[in-house]
């Protein structure tokens, strides 16, 4: 879970200081911090409600005995 956190968080980083300027220039720095804080409070609280979020693991086909 930790590697596909990070994939992600640094996969779209540069994305994001991409286009913090021209947001910061059109809504201001205000709307757009605010905005930011909001998304990574709730991003996370979001996806915890995701059922198959709290059981992401690999699973083992369990074994069937040959009859």
């Amino acid at each position: 879970m930790s590697s596909l956190d990070f994939l992600t968080s640094y996969g779209l980083a540069p994305l994001g200081l991409a286009l913090f300027v021209p947001a910061i220039e059109t809504f201001g720095a205000t709307a757009v911090l605010g905005t930011s804080a909001l998304v990574c409070f709730l991003a996370p609280a979001l996806a915890a409600t995701v059922p198959s979020a709290r059981d992401f693991a690999h699973r083992r086909p369990t074994p069937t005995a040959d009859v």
